[in-house]
């Protein structure tokens, strides 16, 4: 990549709160720690869409501990945090919870009032913790490329090793590709950069504003799973580039671990279960979701994809059979994910957490 001249920019980084106050938080103070070892001044702004639907007592509670770490109250849900000459903007506001794809598209409108075509846009998970040098990493990768689509290297918190170089290896309308050096050690990365080749994880997404307008967001139409996928494929029709800044580390608390597991016995052998609500994302939401996208981008695939599906979904209802209580809720919804995606019926039509277990 070539260096390129040096524009003064502003982030903006787009947050999704769902009950997970301690994550959002603990995700906040690293953003803020990382600022403090950045080697340039950079002015940061984080917006947070709070879809808890919880009578607002996320949304209070994550306001008090903002108190906590320092941000200063400005007006409404506007707060302020400054600190050796730097400085985090912290925009709170609330949504129903429509999806990952709907509350960033909140943000973005938001950040579209104060952004300009060379600000960096973030899109970042809540369940992330930014590594004290990420930062600075960004903001040399922007002066070289503005261009392109950046991941960052995410770490499982849960071993410490790679949970993937930014993203995947490939997109086809039969996979969506393998994590790029999953389980590696991070001391086996010596590059600067790399390509991905197929999507950028949802969890840490950059590019700039101008990127971002021409992609046009998220289509909401998924609830989750799958969005950035899109994201990307519409990215790739305009022949935007995606790469990984590799010394950018994210630690990855929730998506890189067994989180929403169980482990299940049947005749003396043991198998790693999904809880019904992570069930209803993994299985529920990826079929329906992979049936809409492959009618969006493959249409001339969909019949294969769905005998490549169906194969799959009996693969895993043996499984289901053999190891899983609540059999025929588990195989009703895998029987529904088909009927929905056939039949076009998207958005949220199922809330995982009304079905804990």
């Amino acid at each position: 990549m070539k260096e390129k001249t040096i524009v003064k920019r502003k982030i903006f980084i787009s947050l999704v709160n769902y009950k997970a106050v301690d994550l959002t938080i603990n995700c906040i103070e690293s953003i803020c720690n990382s600022l403090q070892s950045c080697n340039v001044f950079v002015s940061v702004n984080i917006y947070c869409c709070d879809v808890s639907e919880d009578e607002s007592k996320t949304f209070k509670e994550t306001n008090l501990r903002l108190h906590k770490l320092g941000f200063k109250a400005l007006c409404g849900d506007e707060f302020m945090y400054q600190k050796n000459g730097r400085s985090v903007f912290f925009n709170h506001h609330r949504k129903p919870n429509l999806g990952f794809g709907y509350g960033n598209n909140r943000n973005f409108e938001k950040i579209k009032a104060e952004a300009s075509e060379n600000d960096i846009i973030w899109i970042l998970n809540n369940d992330t913790l930014i590594g004290v040098h990420s930062l600075s990493e960004i903001e040399a990768a922007f002066k070289l490329d503005d261009s392109v689509i950046y991941g960052c290297t995410l770490i499982k918190e849960s071993t410490g090793k790679i949970q993937c170089l930014g993203g995947t290896n490939e997109i086809t309308w039969r996979s969506q590709g393998s994590l790029i050096a999953e389980n590696e050690a991070i001391e086996s990365v010596l590059d600067s950069y790399s390509d991905i080749n197929g999507y950028v994880n949802g969890a840490s997404m950059l590019m700039t504003y101008d990127t971002l307008s021409q992609v046009k967001g998220f289509d909401e139409s998924y609830f989750m799973w799958c969005e950035e996928v899109d994201f990307c494929l519409r990215a790739k029709s305009l022949n935007i580039l995606f790469k990984n800044i590799c010394k950018a580390h994210i630690v990855h608390r929730v998506g890189g671990s067994s989180e929403g597991n169980n482990i299940k016995y049947f005749l003396g052998r043991s198998s790693d279960r999904n809880t019904l609500p992570r069930f209803i994302i993994r299985y529920y939401y990826n079929y329906r979701n992979r049936i809409y996208l492959t009618r969006k981008f493959f249409p001339n695939k969909l019949i294969f994809s769905l005998m490549y599906l169906a194969s799959d979904a009996v693969t895993k209802s043996v499984g289901v059979m053999l190891y899983d209580d609540k059999k025929l809720m588990r195989l009703f919804l895998l029987l529904k994910a088909f009927n929905d995606g056939v039949r076009n019926k998207l958005g949220k039509t199922i809330e995982p957490q009304d079905y804990n277990e």
